[in-house]
């Protein structure tokens, strides 16, 4: 009986081992509360741009230009104001702000102080057009009605409360404002239960929360773009 004894010891590891690689890099902390998720990002920040393997013309043709062309389409080119909600290390600040034709400012804001640090030692120079804040998306630092665009990239999987966050990114969008999210796509998304849409599920309950507009463009492997427009 002792070998049978010792399978379950195995197979009891196991599955410990897989639920701890599920809770802590698959979902990245989101299970245990947003400090979790706080604390993994400020372990990993030094290396994060690396380990995510940024490439800047990359995001240049396939992030920040979508980005600009969907404001053109709008109106709203003209020195835009734009918050990047779960900013990390400032990648949507950097990608924006190098572009010739962008004109306007950027915040970002993060839970991560880390992360923060990490991305104003890669702003330097660029003055008063940007700033990274730490705080959360369910209490953004801007009077109501005031960007133009709103974004968050790779991150609605991991806040909290996913339409309490929808609905502040709404409440400081102007009026026919630009909203731009991530959808995970693939195995991972389903891995995340109750935080994963399907496609007409997240067209629904966007234009359910007052959005309009909305479309779809393949980013990445593993996500989507989602634009949507403040109805």
């Amino acid at each position: 009986m002792l070998w049978l004894e010792a399978s379950w010891i195995v197979l009891v590891g196991v599955g410990l081992v897989a639920v701890a690689y599920w809770l802590l890099i698959v979902t990245e902390g989101v299970y245990l509360g947003p400090w979790w998720v706080a604390w993994l990002y400020d372990l990993a920040a030094a290396e994060y741009d690396e380990l995510k393997g940024f490439d800047a013309a990359y995001e240049a043709s396939f992030l920040i230009r979508p980005i600009m062309g969907r404001m053109r389409l709008l109106g709203l080119e003209r020195a835009p104001m734009v918050i990047d909600v779960a900013a990390g290390t400032g990648r949507l600040s950097r990608g924006l702000l190098a572009e010739p034709d962008f004109q306007g400012r950027v915040m970002g804001v993060d839970i991560s102080r880390r992360m923060l640090i990490e991305g104003r030692g890669q702003l330097v120079g660029y003055g008063g057009r940007v700033g990274l804040v730490q705080g959360t998306a369910v209490a953004l630092p801007v009077g109501g009605g005031r960007v133009e665009a709103v974004c968050c990239l790779e991150a609605l999987e991991f806040l909290p409360d996913i339409e309490e966050a929808i609905r502040e990114m709404k409440r400081v969008l102007r009026p026919g404002g630009l909203l731009v999210l991530t959808r995970r796509r693939g195995w991972e998304g389903k891995s995340f239960p109750g935080r994963h849409f399907e496609r007409e599920e997240m067209v629904a309950w966007l234009t359910g929360l007052g959005f309009r507009d909305v479309v779809w463009q393949l980013w990445q492997m593993d996500y989507d773009l989602v634009f949507a427009v403040k109805g």
